[in-house]
């Protein structure tokens, strides 16, 4: 099965949404959609951990919130803790997840005939990357 670090993911999270949009066959459609289901969870999981993660090394104000400046940025206890955050966050999107399932030319209408094919660039096959077989 692929296995997708955070910042891939993001990536491939887009494309398969734009996919949800292209007739493809029904193997594909429902590849798509458990990948989307458990990428979303990935995601979801990461984001909770950074905004624990802020919330350990920010100042708080009198209602345990996380104080920030005027232009909307985190105020961290120290610059320690700020370096600290930063390579908390650094790891989080390294973190890999492994996916149960990848997509084939066939999943994506490939081997149809071309005025049947769904129609995606390149450059969005490219970030899919490892889901592809």
């Amino acid at each position: 099965m692929p296995k997708l670090n955070t910042l891939e993911c993001r990536q491939a999270f887009q494309i398969l949404q734009q996919l949800c949009e292209a007739e493809l066959p029904v193997s594909g459609s429902l590849k798509v959609r458990k990948l989307l289901r458990t990428i979303a969870e990935h995601l979801d999981d990461v984001e909770q951990t950074r905004l624990a993660k802020i919330k350990q090394h920010a100042e708080l104000d009198d209602e345990g919130q996380i104080k920030v400046g005027e232009g909307g940025e985190v105020i961290f206890k120290s610059e320690e803790d700020e370096a600290a955050f930063r390579a908390e966050f650094e790891e989080l999107m390294l973190l890999d997840t492994e996916l149960p399932v990848s997509l084939t030319e066939a999943d994506l209408g490939m081997t149809l005939p071309v005025e049947k094919q769904a129609q995606i660039k390149p450059r969005d096959l490219l970030l899919l990357g490892d889901l592809l077989e």
